[in-house]
């Protein structure tokens, strides 16, 4: 949301006029189709999620291919306007995948606490573009030449690569983000704990509808059998010790 808001924002029209030799009215077009790819994302991607049973997947696979989009920026010149209005249209479209966080937001907590979930999740769409607009405009001042045009500041294309590398590394770091969700499925926690060789796990109970006890259940079935402290699990050689925060005792932690 960051990446997408910030540039749309506010530097797309003086990138696409400065870099690609576009018209301000033309470069306007190419927003408004940014946004309207946004749009029909956001008409789409619900359903689609409902109809698969599916969030982090889609969302995973938005965010990707949305910080795939800004590489094609930064790797490439002035493109053909057929090119930029179908990359403008693209990256809108999976970028709609963000809405799905509120989805999950209001899934995974309480309903009384669905609201204020959802309120903590926007506040993310709002503080990313407050952070990127000036940081991206100080990057690009780094490297600005000193020239102007129409009483604005006209950077070279090496100043605009620095400003949206900054956008596209937020926009991989959100693809990372995204795929760390921790409402993990049981393959999910088995990998990361085998790849990170965790001695010690602390958990809760549930969060929300997810019965974490139930997923690690899967994980490690010999955990009820085991005394607390010393479990011996034959695929995690170094975990030993199961914390849960529960008000009930739970075998093996």
């Amino acid at each position: 949301a960051g990446s997408f808001f910030a540039f749309a924002g506010l530097w797309a029209v003086p990138y696409l006029t400065q870099v690609h030799g576009l018209t301000r009215a033309a470069a306007s077009n190419h927003i408004s189709l940014y946004f309207g790819g946004f749009a029909i994302g956001c008409l789409v991607i619900g359903p689609l999620s409902d109809r698969l049973k599916r969030r982090k997947r889609l969302m995973i696979g938005g965010a990707i291919l949305h910080a795939l989009g800004w590489w094609i920026w930064i790797a490439s010149g002035p493109l053909p306007p057929a090119i930029t209005y179908a990359v403008c249209f693209a990256m809108g479209t999976v970028t709609a995948s963000l809405t799905l966080s509120w989805a999950c937001a209001k899934e995974v907590n309480p309903p009384l606490l669905s609201g204020m979930a959802t309120s903590v999740v926007n506040v993310g769409v709002f503080l990313g573009p407050s952070i990127l607009q000036p940081l991206v405009g100080w990057v690009m001042d780094l490297g600005w030449q000193g020239e102007m045009m129409n009483g604005a500041r006209f950077y070279d294309v090496a100043a605009w690569r620095n400003g949206v590398l900054i956008v596209t590394l937020c926009a991989l770091m959100g693809a990372v983000v995204v795929a760390l969700n921790p409402r993990y499925k049981a393959h999910e926690l088995a990998y990361i704990l085998k790849q990170s060789d965790t001695s010690t796990l602390l958990l809760a109970d549930h969060l929300g509808p997810v019965d974490f006890l139930e997923i690690l259940g899967e994980v490690l079935p010999e955990l009820t059998a085991a005394v607390p402290g010393e479990l011996e699990a034959g695929g995690f050689p170094l975990l030993r010790r199961i914390i849960v925060d529960a008000e009930d005792p739970y075998p093996g932690c």
